[in-house]
């Protein structure tokens, strides 16, 4: 009974990088949306050669800041949001290759054991 609960830890582990797997594109394309608004925020602070001060909002209040402080700020979220998708496209490619490994394991596992996949296939889902 020990063997087989470890057998079907690794097949519900391969459901687990499934499902992160199904979720990545969706947090990289939000990325990838704040890379592009941050960009256009930074192209268009960086473009504004009338003013010295421009206004910006937090919480809910107004302040004027230095254009140069609004423009080091902005180019440094841009920085951050470049990185957070590389980081994200790596560990898509890492789960990529777990999920394949984990794949090849559960096969080879019910190769070897018949008995487990006939147990595995009469097992109900709820």
């Amino acid at each position: 009974m020990q063997l087989m609960g470890c057998k079907l830890m690794n097949a519900f582990e391969y459901f687990d990088v499934r499902r992160v797997r199904c979720i990545l594109p969706t947090w990289v394309g939000k990325m990838e949306g704040d890379r592009t608004f941050e960009f256009y925020v930074w192209n268009e602070t960086t473009c504004c050669f009338r003013f010295n001060k421009l206004m910006i909002f937090i919480g809910k209040l107004f302040v004027l800041e230095p254009k140069s402080v609004m423009v080091v700020e902005q180019k440094q979220r841009l920085d951050d949001s470049e990185a957070a998708i590389t980081s994200l496209q790596t560990s898509k490619e890492y789960l990529e290759k777990q999920l394949a490994e984990v794949e090849n394991n559960i096969r080879e596992l019910l190769q070897q054991d018949p008995g487990l996949a006939r147990q595995i296939m009469s097992m109900t889902v709820m």
